[in-house]
Protein backbone atom coordinates (compact mmCIF):
# COMPACT_ATOMS: atom_id res chain seq x y z
CA UNK A 1 0.00 0.00 0.00
CA UNK A 2 1.09 3.55 -1.26
CA UNK A 3 1.41 6.25 0.93
CA UNK A 4 -1.78 8.57 -0.60
CA UNK A 5 -3.39 4.90 0.21
CA UNK A 6 -2.49 4.69 3.54
CA UNK A 7 -3.65 8.76 4.36
CA UNK A 8 -6.83 7.82 2.75
CA UNK A 9 -7.35 5.58 5.37
CA UNK A 10 -6.45 7.55 7.90
CA UNK A 11 -8.71 10.34 6.75
CA UNK A 12 -11.28 7.77 6.76
CA UNK A 13 -10.92 5.91 10.42
CA UNK A 14 -10.75 9.67 11.49
CA UNK A 15 -13.96 10.58 10.49
CA UNK A 16 -15.58 7.19 11.81
CA UNK A 17 -14.14 8.42 15.00
CA UNK A 18 -15.14 11.87 14.81
CA UNK A 19 -18.79 10.07 13.78
CA UNK A 20 -18.70 8.19 16.89
CA UNK A 21 -18.18 11.47 18.82
CA UNK A 22 -20.97 13.34 17.64
CA UNK A 23 -23.39 10.14 17.99
CA UNK A 24 -21.86 9.48 21.38
CA UNK A 25 -22.60 12.94 22.71
CA UNK A 26 -26.06 13.75 20.53
CA UNK A 27 -27.43 10.32 22.46
CA UNK A 28 -25.82 10.84 25.62
CA UNK A 29 -23.71 7.65 26.06
CA UNK A 30 -21.10 7.49 29.29
CA UNK A 31 -17.85 10.15 29.47
CA UNK A 32 -15.94 7.08 29.48
CA UNK A 33 -17.02 6.18 25.66
CA UNK A 34 -17.37 10.03 24.54
CA UNK A 35 -13.48 10.32 25.72
CA UNK A 36 -12.45 6.43 23.74
CA UNK A 37 -13.75 8.04 20.78
CA UNK A 38 -12.20 11.60 21.45
CA UNK A 39 -8.65 10.28 21.51
CA UNK A 40 -8.69 7.73 18.77
CA UNK A 41 -10.15 10.85 16.63
CA UNK A 42 -7.30 12.52 18.13
CA UNK A 43 -4.81 10.18 16.98
CA UNK A 44 -5.62 9.57 13.75
CA UNK A 45 -5.42 13.54 13.18
CA UNK A 46 -1.84 13.02 14.57
CA UNK A 47 -1.26 10.04 12.38
CA UNK A 48 -2.26 11.85 8.97
CA UNK A 49 -0.03 15.04 10.43
CA UNK A 50 3.10 12.18 10.43
CA UNK A 51 2.12 10.66 6.72
CA UNK A 52 2.62 13.60 5.69
CA UNK A 53 5.61 14.82 6.87
CA UNK A 54 7.28 11.64 7.83
CA UNK A 55 8.68 8.44 5.59
CA UNK A 56 5.00 5.70 5.30
CA UNK A 57 8.04 3.30 6.49
CA UNK A 58 8.73 5.08 9.85
CA UNK A 59 5.38 5.90 10.36
CA UNK A 60 4.82 2.00 9.92
CA UNK A 61 7.10 1.01 12.23
CA UNK A 62 6.87 3.53 15.10
CA UNK A 63 2.97 2.59 14.95
CA UNK A 64 3.55 -1.48 15.08
CA UNK A 65 6.18 -0.48 18.37
CA UNK A 66 3.80 1.62 19.81
CA UNK A 67 0.74 -0.56 19.79
CA UNK A 68 3.08 -3.58 20.99
CA UNK A 69 4.37 -1.45 24.14
CA UNK A 70 0.77 -0.40 24.80
CA UNK A 71 -0.56 -4.04 24.25
CA UNK A 72 1.77 -5.48 27.16
CA UNK A 73 1.27 -2.53 29.21
CA UNK A 74 -0.25 -3.94 32.73
CA UNK A 75 -2.48 -1.08 33.41
CA UNK A 76 -3.77 0.59 30.81
CA UNK A 77 -5.94 4.20 30.95
CA UNK A 78 -8.49 5.04 28.53
CA UNK A 79 -5.94 6.84 26.38
CA UNK A 80 -3.85 3.90 25.87
CA UNK A 81 -6.90 1.65 24.87
CA UNK A 82 -7.93 4.11 22.23
CA UNK A 83 -4.55 4.36 20.88
CA UNK A 84 -4.22 0.93 20.67
CA UNK A 85 -7.51 0.13 18.98
CA UNK A 86 -6.95 3.43 17.02
CA UNK A 87 -3.17 1.89 15.89
CA UNK A 88 -4.34 -1.59 15.27
CA UNK A 89 -7.49 -0.31 13.40
CA UNK A 90 -4.56 1.86 10.92
CA UNK A 91 -2.06 -1.36 10.79
CA UNK A 92 -4.96 -3.39 9.76
CA UNK A 93 -6.33 -0.56 7.46
CA UNK A 94 -3.06 -0.69 5.15
CA UNK A 95 -2.72 -4.57 5.03
CA UNK A 96 -0.09 -5.43 8.37
CA UNK A 97 -1.23 -7.56 10.85
CA UNK A 98 0.73 -7.69 14.35
CA UNK A 99 1.33 -10.68 15.92
CA UNK A 100 1.81 -9.73 20.12
CA UNK A 101 4.12 -11.92 22.13
CA UNK A 102 2.69 -13.24 25.34
CA UNK A 103 5.27 -12.24 27.92
CA UNK A 104 5.85 -13.78 30.97
CA UNK A 105 5.32 -11.74 34.26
Amino acid sequence: MGLEDAIAAVKRLKALAKAEVLESEAFGLSEQQITFAKERHRYYSFLLNRLESEPLEDVISSVEEEAKELWHKQTKTITDKARLVAAESFLRAIGVELEYEETQY
